[in-house]
C-alpha cells in the first residue's frame, strides 16, 4: 500500500501542477446575471468572489486593446514625447466595418500618449492598428505576435489574438478568466501599472492640437457607468466604478472594469451579454459589485 501511495504522489503533483489556476468561488448571489460567462476578483487578496463560465472561450471584442495598450507601454519609454504618423493603409484596412473610433486621419501626427487615451476612452480601432503599425516596424502582425507572446507570458491559456483592435475574427478569443489576467498584470505590473491605470481609468481626456484637428478636442471613456447621465448609463451610474474597457462584438456586449470602495477593490471581467445596448453588461456589473460591497 505504501509503495502505491508512493508511486502516485508524482502523478497528483504533475495533475495539480497542470490543472486550471482558477479558484472556486466563494460565495453565489442570489440573483442571476445576463453575460454568459463572468470574474470577480478581490484584488487585495486575490480571491474570487464570483465565476461563471469563466474557461469558456467568447470573441473579446475591444477588451482586446487592454493587451494593445500592455505592449505600447512596455515598448515605449516615453510615451508623451514619442510621436507617431497615421498611415493611409490603416484607414483603408477599417473602411466600412463601422468600427468605432475617435476621429483620427491619415498622416496625423500624435503623441503615443494621445493614441493610449483614444485607445482605451474612445476604443478606437484605427488608433490600434496606429499603435500596432509603430510599434511593428510597418508589420501590424509582429505586433500581433507580440501580444499572443505576453498571453502565454502571463498565462493565458485559452486566448489568442489576430489583431489589435479586437474587430471579430473567427479565431481571436479569450476567456473571462484570461482576461482578467491579462488587465490584472496591467494594473499591477511593476513598470507600467501606475500609467496604465492613469489612462484606464480616466473618463475624459483632452488630446492635443495636432496637424489635422488644429484645436484641442476632449474625449471621453466608452463606460458610461462612470457618467451622471441616465440616458447613457440607463440608470446603472456606480460612483465607485473605475474603467477600464468596454468590448462590443457582432454577437454581444462584453466589460471590464474595476469598483473601489470602503478599502475593498474589486477587478469584474463580463463577456457575451446579449441585449439592444451596453445597459445589460452595466446591469450585471452594477449588481454584482452591490451585492459583493454590501455583503
Amino acid at each position: 500500500m505504501k509503495r502505491l501511495i508512493f508511486l502516485l504522489l508524482p502523478c497528483i503533483v504533475l495533475v495539480s501542477l497542470f490543472a486550471p489556476l482558477t479558484a472556486q468561488a466563494a460565495y453565489t448571489p442570489d440573483f442571476e446575471i445576463n453575460s454568459e460567462a463572468a470574474y470577480l476578483v478581490n484584488m487585495e487578496t486575490g480571491k474570487v468572489i464570483y465565476e461563471k463560465n469563466a474557461q469558456t472561450q467568447y470573441l473579446p471584442a475591444s477588451t482586446t486593446k487592454i493587451m494593445t495598450a500592455i505592449i505600447a507601454l512596455e515598448t515605449i519609454d516615453d510615451i508623451d514625447n514619442t510621436m507617431v504618423t497615421a498611415p493611409a493603409y490603416v484607414f483603408d484596412q477599417l473602411y466600412g466595418l463601422s468600427a468605432s473610433n475617435a476621429d483620427l486621419r491619415v498622416d496625423e501626427q500624435l503623441s503615443m500618449k494621445d493614441l493610449l487615451y483614444a485607445l482605451m476612452l474612445r476604443s478606437a480601432c484605427e488608433g490600434a492598428s496606429i499603435i500596432a503599425d509603430y510599434i511593428g516596424e510597418g508589420d501590424i502582425q509582429k505586433f500581433v505576435d507580440m501580444m499572443n507572446a505576453k498571453a502565454e507570458e502571463i498565462g493565458c491559456t485559452n486566448t489568442h489574438f489576430v489583431n489589435a483592435h479586437g474587430l471579430d475574427e473567427p479565431d481571436q478569443l479569450t476567456t473571462a478568466y484570461d482576461m482578467y489576467l491579462i488587465t490584472n498584470y496591467a494594473l499591477t505590473n511593476e513598470q507600467i501599472g501606475a500609467r496604465f491605470r492613469e489612462i484606464a481609468t480616466t473618463y475624459s481626456y483632452t488630446m492635443a492640437a495636432t496637424n489635422k484637428h488644429p484645436e484641442p478636442r476632449v474625449i471621453s471613456h466608452t463606460n458610461k457607468m462612470m457618467s451622471s447621465n441616465t440616458d447613457l448609463n440607463g440608470g446603472y451610474s456606480r460612483s465607485y466604478v473605475q474603467g477600464i474597457k468596454t468590448g462590443t462584438s457582432n454577437e454581444y456586449f462584453n466589460l471590464v472594469t474595476m469598483a473601489k470602495q470602503d478599502g475593498y477593490t474589486y477587478l469584474l471581467v463580463t463577456l457575451g451579454a446579449h441585449g439592444q445596448n451596453s445597459f445589460v453588461t452595466y446591469s450585471d456589473h452594477a449588481a454584482l459589485y452591490d451585492w459583493a460591497f454590501k455583503t
